[in-house]
């Protein structure tokens, strides 16, 4: 990869049209960056990138979207409430804009999306990629998929959340294109081999665990494994493994008065933060409501 070409948040932060709200690094399967911004209307110049880059409209209030890809300004625009716009790697390009918008970019290494790609058994990754490109396009599960993950990022999340949703969207944009090759049908881990998986995931519950970790411990590429977990389990790995770092956070706040962070960083969680938000969607009661509910250690007093 080029070091010396400029990331697209650096791009961006150079033009007096845009205000960066939020910029986050990815470094787990695919590494990138999230951005969250909103403009007004504007041209912009993009250099060649070694990122594919996806954006996704929050807000538009726009009439056109006129992009650039080498061959003169072309009209993109959709009418969705939501649209998504891809722009493919090695290309500069420029795109014009007549009104103001609030947009979510997903800028993801090229060579690590293609990679994703060919494990998740899709063809000709740059021919869709430059086919998605010319027009924008609407697709609920990439966009809602993209607002949780920028939601998530930017609190220390566990890299197995960050790696689910950035296979989520790779394969619904190569479903957009139409050329994946039949999948095998699911089948079970054999019991053996679930069995050692599950004791590793117990074994490294305060890690922070990823899919390629757990697909390496089967022998699996990522698709498959989370597959065929999934039929021999009933729940995905990420549901899994937040079910036991529930679990594990319930026995550590009714048996001790560890602190609330302590607590987290045990059970794998970033944070009091983080562990209070998942904690509280899974059993309806803060971590703190549940240990003075159920808790047979008192906390000592402070002085």
């Amino acid at each position: 990869m080029n070091t010396a070409t400029p990331h697209l948040a650096n791009v961006l932060s150079r033009s007096p049209d845009f205000r960066l709200d939020q910029v986050t690094p990815l470094r787990g399967r695919c590494r990138g960056r999230l951005i969250h911004c909103t403009f007004d209307a504007h041209t912009v110049d993009i250099p060649p990138q070694d990122e594919v880059v996806l954006l996704a409209a929050n807000q538009y209030r726009l009439k056109r979207a006129l992009f650039d890809f080498g061959w003169g300004f072309r009209d993109h625009f959709s009418s969705h409430p939501h649209p998504l716009h891809v722009f493919p790697a090695g290309n500069g390009y420029r795109w014009l804009k007549d009104g103001c918008a609030d947009v979510t970019l997903l800028a993801l290494s090229a060579d690590d999306l293609t990679a994703l790609f060919d494990e998740l058994g899709h063809r000709n990754p740059n021919d869709g990629l430059w086919q998605l490109s010319q027009r924008g396009f609407a697709n609920p599960m990439i966009y809602s998929a993209l607002t949780q993950l920028m939601q998530q990022a930017s609190t220390g999340s566990p890299q197995i959340l960050v790696d689910s949703y950035c296979t989520v969207i790779a394969n619904e944009l190569a479903q957009q294109w139409n050329t994946r090759t039949a999948a095998p049908a699911a089948r079970k881990l054999p019991s053996g081999q679930l069995a050692r998986l599950i004791d590793h995931i117990k074994e490294h519950l305060a890690q922070d665990l990823s899919l390629d970790d757990l697909a390496a411990q089967t022998g699996l590429t990522k698709y498959h494994f989370m597959r065929c977990f999934k039929a021999s389990t009933g729940r995905s790995p990420l549901q899994y493994v937040t079910e036991l770092r529930v679990a594990q956070a319930s026995r550590l706040l009714k048996t001790t008065a560890l602190p609330m962070d302590l607590v987290a960083r045990q059970c794998g969680f970033s944070g009091a933060d983080h562990l209070a938000r998942v904690f509280g969607k899974a059993t309806g009661l803060s971590p703190r409501a549940y240990r003075t509910t159920v808790g047979e250690v008192r906390a000592p007093r402070r002085h």
